[in-house]
């Protein structure tokens, strides 16, 4: 059974094994000596703390006189410990568990009473907000499809994709010749010229309907095209969004050709060596090569777009979320061989936008933004 006694320098609860009552114990808050007083068994088997003093019958003249007997022992027993050099067990410290245990009961009364309200607001409606039920109900006259009623007052039955009218005609029903003898437009054939009229855009000469432009985003492109992807570690969140709209525009290239660069820190990375098709196979291709592909650290964008110019394509198309350094001079690099130089500003900031815009004008290209809504 434990003991449970107050430290007199800290005046901290502690508690320690009844087995050193009579001896110290070291405070756990303060490491001081304390004394851990005898038990006492009563008659009735109860453990008590001692005997209680005698009152005293006069008042002490010094505080020596004054001191119990039990502070005393308390004094000596730490006195003795100390010299002797034994082994003095450390107390350990008694903890409120009554108050913790009432703080999680209500912590629990108060999620269960926000449940209970959370319960009460997702009921359904009263039943009056419901559409009565029309199960079993005969349909009335009135309601009834004109073909399915009879003879009406006057014992003429209702139009049933009306016939001959006063004048003799037949209503209109995909309207056959008018006065002039023509068919009204219906898709509308042939015209005096041979041509069919565009519905929807109908095939052309040689039976295709016309492909899509080579774009990226609301960019038109001319191919082939190197696409330089901002590698860096600040792209880590975008790059999947930003392959899948590369990958959009090289499949917008048909059979023009194009390449991707990704600029790493030490080094870049060209998905093929040389040019590939577009198409959905180029497309495909280059899904599978950049699948693995993980953003690291600082992206050496001016390297990599240098690399794109030198291969002299017809565009450049970069995506990045910073300013490029000496973007003035691979404008003029670009602009001087015929390369036109499109930049796509992905989440970037004001600064960097009016940056990459420079760098686009500069180059004879255009600029636009893209957000991907994920930082």
């Amino acid at each position: 059974m434990a003991i449970k006694i107050r430290c007199q320098d800290c005046g901290k609860k502690i508690s320690i094994d009844e087995a050193f009552a009579g001896s110290t114990c070291r405070c756990p808050y303060c490491k001081a000596l304390v004394y851990v007083a005898e038990l006492v068994v009563g008659g009735g088997g109860e453990v008590s703390g001692g005997a209680r003093p005698v009152a005293p019958t006069s008042r002490p003249d010094t505080r020596e006189q004054a001191a119990p007997a039990g502070s005393q022992a308390r004094a000596s027993a730490a006195a003795g410990a100390a010299a002797d050099g034994k082994y003095v067990p450390m107390a350990r410290p008694v903890r409120i568990h009554g108050i913790i245990t009432i703080v999680i009961f209500v912590l629990l009364a108060f999620m269960v009473g926000a449940v209970i309200a959370l319960a009460v607001l997702v009921l359904p409606g009263s039943r009056d907000t419901k559409t009565p039920n029309t199960e079993g109900r005969p349909t009335q006259i009135d309601n009834m499809p004109d073909h399915e009623k009879g003879p009406d007052k006057t014992g003429k039955t209702p139009d049933k994709g009306k016939g001959p009218d006063k004048t003799g005609t037949t209503p209109d029903k995909g309207k056959g010749p008018d006065k002039t003898g023509t068919t009204p437009d219906k898709g509308k054939g042939p015209d005096k010229t041979g041509k069919t009229p565009d519905n929807g855009k109908e095939p052309d000469q040689i039976g295709k309907t016309p492909e899509q432009e080579p774009a990226v985003l609301d960019i038109k492109i001319t191919p082939p095209v190197f696409y330089v992807l901002d590698g860096g570690s600040g792209m880590r969140w975008a790059f999947d969004s930003v392959v899948g709209v590369m990958l959009k525009s090289a499949e917008s290239l048909g059979n023009g050709k194009f390449n991707v660069i990704v600029a790493g820190e030490s080094q870049d990375m060209f998905v093929e060596p040389d040019m590939a098709v577009g198409g959905k196979d180029g497309a495909t291709k280059c899904a599978l090569a950049l699948q693995e592909t993980i953003p690291t650290g600082a992206a050496n964008i001016p390297r990599a777009l240098k690399a794109a110019i030198d291969r002299k394509p017809k565009a450049v198309v970069l995506f990045t979320r910073k300013a490029v350094d000496d973007a003035m001079s691979l404008a003029q690099q670009a602009k001087a061989q015929g390369t036109v130089i499109h930049t796509i500003a992905v989440d970037a900031d004001n600064e960097v936008n009016e940056s990459l815009k420079r760098l686009a004008e500069a180059a004879g290209g255009q600029t636009t933004t893209f957000s991907t809504g994920l930082q």
